[in-house]
Formats: structure tokens, sequence, C-alpha cells
């Protein structure tokens, strides 16, 4: 796992109780998030990584 991978994973874990689920594709370091099924954050469309904060306000978690 990326360490950006795994920093955002620590915060989550830690702010919501979530564990995050990772599924490795392949090596062309696609990133995103999904919740429910609902892609809410795509890495290849926003062309960067997002903060732990960003993710957290996109699952309404604060």
């Amino acid at each position: 796992m990326a360490p950006r991978a795994s920093r955002l994973a620590a915060v989550l874990l830690e702010k919501t109780g979530i564990k995050p689920r990772f599924i490795p594709v392949d090596q062309s370091g696609f990133f995103e998030v999904h919740c429910d099924g609902e892609l809410i954050f795509s890495r290849d469309l926003e062309g960067r990584y997002p903060s732990a904060g960003e993710i957290l306000r996109l699952l309404k978690i604060d």
C-alpha cells in the first residue's frame, strides 16, 4: 500500500471507525474512494490525491 493511502486509511479509521478496504488493480496508480458503491473521489479525474479532510467532507464526516 502506498504511503498516502496508508495515512488516509489511518485517519479514516481514527475519525470514523471505518477500516478502508484496498483493492489492488494494477501498477497504474489508480486511487479511487467509493462509498456505498458510489465513486466520491478519483485521482484520475481530479489529477491529484485527496487530503484526509477532503475525504471526510465528501463522506460528510467532519
